[in-house]
């Protein structure tokens, strides 16, 4: 983690959060999202579980973006046998966070499946079910933003991969492919 207040000069902070800081995690740390919300920074983070087989997702909370961060929940908020579909023990990358205008807060994961779930109000639980956003050559990586009422799902498609991105003018509602950001480089 760097800071700066001036884009010119940067402040180290290592190692604000580490995987085998959540008890459950067996460690094995994956990409990762935080978020500011009120006054408070969420971390979402894809973890080795270490009695559930496969990937999960944990959430540690802080006031400071550079130090503090804790376990928020003592749990995982999710695990690989909350999802539909238990057959990719790596089904749990990559999460992405939004939260929406109207204060509704979304979360957005997944590997060779691009998954997504309502937070609660708190941030610190699913509410409702976990639903899947059919997408093509998902791969992982998925980041999700909104601008112009327009909802953006931006993600690695294909092998290798390249990034895509699809929008959307309602969560819910289906997803439209539109185009490829960039190709895998040329050697």
């Amino acid at each position: 983690c760097f800071s700066s207040s001036d884009l010119i000069h940067w402040q180290e902070h290592p190692s604000p959060l580490k995987a085998v800081d959540f008890t459950w995690s067996a460690g094995g740390a994956f990409a990762t999202k935080i978020i500011q919300r009120n006054d408070l920074f969420y971390w979402y983070v894809s973890v080795n579980h270490k009695t559930i087989k496969g990937t999960a997702i944990g959430v540690a909370v802080s006031t400071s973006p550079t130090r503090g961060f804790a376990d928020a929940i003592g749990k995982a908020l999710i695990t690989s046998d909350m999802l539909p579909s238990k057959d990719n023990p790596k089904a749990n990358l990559d999460p992405s966070v939004l939260v929406d205008a109207d204060g509704r807060a979304y979360i957005f994961w997944g590997n060779k499946r691009c998954f997504y779930a309502k937070l609660s109000s708190d941030l610190l639980t699913i509410d409702g079910e976990i639903r899947q956003v059919h997408l093509p050559e998902f791969e992982e990586g998925s980041h999700i933003h909104k601008r112009n009422d327009w909802y953006y799902l931006s993600y690695g498609y294909g092998m290798p991969e390249k990034v895509a991105y699809a929008m959307s003018r309602i969560v819910h509602a289906p997803w439209k492919l539109k185009s490829i950001l960039n190709v895998v480089a040329d050697n």
